[in-house]
């Protein structure tokens, strides 16, 4: 339990801050790499939108 709260503290302390600092100056995220699920959700969502325009059409 030791060794693992020093590697959480460990993360926290360099990683979690480093990322904490570039988080205000993103405006866009790519979604393949932030979430696979969000990404293939936005995938089928568009893929019904455009089936559904068509239909309109």
């Amino acid at each position: 339990l030791y060794f693992f709260l020093q590697a959480w503290y460990l993360y926290c302390r360099r990683d979690f801050r480093s990322i904490d600092k570039q988080l205000p100056s993103l405006t866009t995220l790519d979604l393949q790499y932030v979430s696979t699920q969000l990404s293939n959700c936005l995938h089928r969502a568009n893929d019904y939108y455009f089936r559904c325009k068509w239909i309109l059409l």
